[in-house]
């Protein structure tokens, strides 16, 4: 691995449509320091490992990593190995960073007990800049979290570890100069119920963060009675409100349902109390599948 500055680590699949801009904006920052791009792909079937490679190929800042679907926890736990940096971003190969992104998240790093600097959440996420040595020294991501072709919480679980150890990190919105986009073929009834089911599934993670990290756990979902997650919080989330919008959509910015018409925001309230439902019945899944109650 090249020695670098900072190392862009980009996890993608299947984003053959927005990789090459992505990777050129990451080596186009005003950032005066070395700068390498690691892209690490989870067996796309779309054409976009050819793409990296062939970006590879034309620059020697560039280097591919073929993780042969073994799942993206894995493969970013492949590249934090690797990394030869001060500090390493994890990203996504949708997201198009504007150019002075990495001077102004680095202007946060005043001392080496800040683990971590995110425009995404207070606990990490896409976009996140964290020092390499701290990363390397906690192991990287937990693979408990893993499954092919994503992974969830386990940013949640690598920050509280961080937080256990005394690291601190920045959440500022003031750092997030990029954009990130969402281009979902989803216009159809059955594609939107895909896309749904899709995001519910990932929450039977829940309880396994919660097993993990029990204290943290109770305020990180907002936990009654010992098990039960705030049934508003989920609400919320369904709906847009956590944001001040009312929408049927994802924290990832996806709108199934908008809500501008009366009709529309009737629906939006029923659709928000079945996801209640459902998420819940997941996290049972969850709570059965790693021996922690929680729904």
């Amino acid at each position: 691995m090249v020695k670098s500055d900072l190392l862009f680590v980009i996890a993608t699949k299947n984003q053959g449509n927005t990789i090459e801009r992505n990777v050129s904006l990451c080596l186009k920052q005003t950032f005066k320091g070395k700068i390498h791009v690691l892209i690490v792909d989870d067996k796309s079937t779309d054409g976009s490992d050819k793409i990296a490679i062939k970006l590879a190929k034309k620059n020697k800042n560039v280097e591919f990593v073929n993780t042969q679907g073994r799942g993206r926890v894995k493969g970013l736990n492949k590249a934090i190995k690797k990394a030869n940096s001060k500090y390493l971003c994890l990203s996504a190969g949708d997201i198009f960073y504007k150019k002075d992104f990495v001077k102004t998240i680095l202007s946060y790093f005043n001392n080496k007990s800040i683990a971590f600097v995110s425009p995404f959440s207070d606990t990490g996420g896409n976009a996140t800049v964290w020092q390499t040595k701290i990363i390397q020294d906690l192991n990287g991501f937990d693979e408990d979290f893993n499954e092919k072709g994503t992974g969830f919480r386990d940013d949640t679980d690598l920050a509280f570890r961080a937080f256990d150890k005394g690291y601190k990190s920045v959440f500022t919105y003031k750092t997030a100069k990029f954009e990130h986009e969402h281009k979902l073929d989803i216009p159809t009834l059955k594609n939107k119920l895909k896309y749904g089911w899709s995001r519910l599934k990932i929450h039977r993670f829940d309880p396994l963060l919660y097993k993990k990290h029990p204290t943290r756990g109770i305020d990180f979902f907002d936990i009654k009675l010992g098990f039960i997650r705030n049934p508003k919080k989920d609400f919320a989330v369904a709906t847009g409100l956590w944001k001040g919008n009312f929408d049927l959509s994802s924290p990832q910015g996806v709108v199934l349902v908008k809500g501008d018409t009366f009709v529309k925001k009737i629906l939006i309230v029923l659709m928000g109390l079945a996801y209640v439902i459902a998420i819940k019945s997941v996290r049972l899944y969850g709570s059965i599948k790693y021996g922690k109650l929680l729904i």
